[in-house]
C-alpha cells in the first residue's frame, strides 16, 4: 500500500484501506473528531484538486507510491477561501474593465484571449465558493445578499458569462463590452458585500450563520 503522510507525519490507518476514497471516509471520521478537515491532497508528488471527485476517490492506493494529505481547522480553511476569491475578485474587476475598453478599440485578439482567462478565474471563484458549501458546511443557500443567495449570485455570474459566449461568437464586439463593463464588472463589485458576510459569520462562529442576512 502507498506511504500516507497526514501533515507530514507518517499515517498508517488500521484496517488499511483499499482505495483514495476509503481512505478519505476514515481520515474524515478521525479528524472530524479533532475539529479538522483534509483541505488538499497529492499522489506522487501531483496536486489533486478535485480529490473528493467519485473518479479520483476510486483510486487504487496498490497504484501510488505515496499519498500526502493535508489538514486544517475550518476557519482556517474559510478565512484562506474568502482571502483567495477575494482576491480574485479584484483583479478579475480591474481586467474586465480593461478588456471592454480593447474590445471597444477593436483590439479583438488581445481582447479574446484574455476573455478566456476571465473565464477560467470566475470557474476558479465558482469552485472557491462551492468549497465552503462543501467539507466547512456552510449553508451558502441560507447565506442571503442583496435578497439574493449565494448560488444565485453565482448563477448570475454564469449567466453573464453565457451571454459574453453568445455575443463573442457572433462577433458583436461592442455587446461584449457592454457586458463587461456595465453588467459583470459591477457584480463583481457586488461580491465585496458576500465577502464581508461571510466573515461577519468567520468572526462570530458557525452557528452564527444560520440567521446571516445583509
Amino acid at each position: 500500500m502507498a506511504r500516507i503522510l497526514v501533515n507530514d507525519t507518517e499515517h498508517q490507518p488500521n484496517p488499511g484501506p483499499e482505495t483514495w476514497g476509503e481512505l478519505l471516509r476514515t481520515l474524515d471520521e478521525s479528524l472530524g473528531e479533532e475539529g479538522r478537515l483534509v483541505t488538499a491532497a497529492r499522489f506522487d508528488g501531483v496536486d489533486q484538486p478535485s480529490f473528493r471527485d467519485a473518479e479520483i476517490e476510486s483510486k487504487a492506493l496498490t497504484s501510488l507510491s505515496t499519498v500526502e494529505v493535508r489538514t486544517e481547522q475550518p476557519g482556517t480553511l474559510l478565512s484562506n477561501c474568502l482571502g483567495e476569491a477575494e482576491a480574485g475578485v479584484a483583479a478579475m474587476g480591474a481586467a474586465v474593465l480593461r478588456l471592454g475598453e480593447m474590445f471597444r478599440g477593436q483590439d479583438v485578439a488581445l481582447a479574446n484571449s484574455g476573455l478566456a482567462h476571465v473565464g477560467d478565474d470566475l470557474r476558479a471563484l465558482v469552485a472557491l465558493i462551492q468549497a465552503l458549501g462543501g467539507p466547512i458546511g456552510v449553508d451558502l443557500d441560507r447565506l442571503v445578499v442583496d435578497g439574493k443567495n449565494v448560488p444565485e449570485h453565482l448563477g448570475a455570474l454564469a449567466g453573464l458569462l453565457e451571454t459574453m459566449v453568445e455575443a463573442q461568437q457572433a462577433h458583436d464586439w461592442l455587446t461584449v463590452a457592454d457586458i463587461l463593463e456595465f453588467d459583470l464588472e459591477p457584480a463583481l463589485r457586488g461580491w465585496q458585500a458576500i465577502f464581508d458576510t461571510l466573515r461577519s459569520f468567520l468572526a462570530k462562529g458557525r452557528p452564527a450563520l444560520a440567521a446571516a442576512t445583509a
